[in-house]
């Protein structure tokens, strides 16, 4: 599902900039965000072959950050691992 979503996510990676209080704070928003697109791909394909690891670029933006933790626990990790 999340690779189908590719190319969606990357699009929606790059306009949250212009929307920047979304990813500051709006928890909410950015937690359907981060449920639909980014529970299992945090390195996201930008246009030319550039990648981008979420994870680290929203790491200053509150809202982004807590709303890929809940993603990002050794519990989840280790089942998307195994799968």
């Amino acid at each position: 599902r999340t690779t189908r979503l590719g190319k969606q996510a990357g699009i929606l990676y790059v306009l949250l900039y212009f929307q920047p209080t979304i990813l500051s704070d709006e928890l909410g928003t950015m937690r359907l965000i981060a449920d639909r697109f980014f529970h299992d791909n945090w390195a996201v394909s930008l246009y030319g072959g550039m990648t981008v690891d979420i994870s680290e670029q929203w790491s200053r933006f509150e809202a982004a950050a807590v709303a890929l933790e809940n993603w990002q626990r050794l519990p989840y990790m280790e089942q998307l691992y195994s799968s």
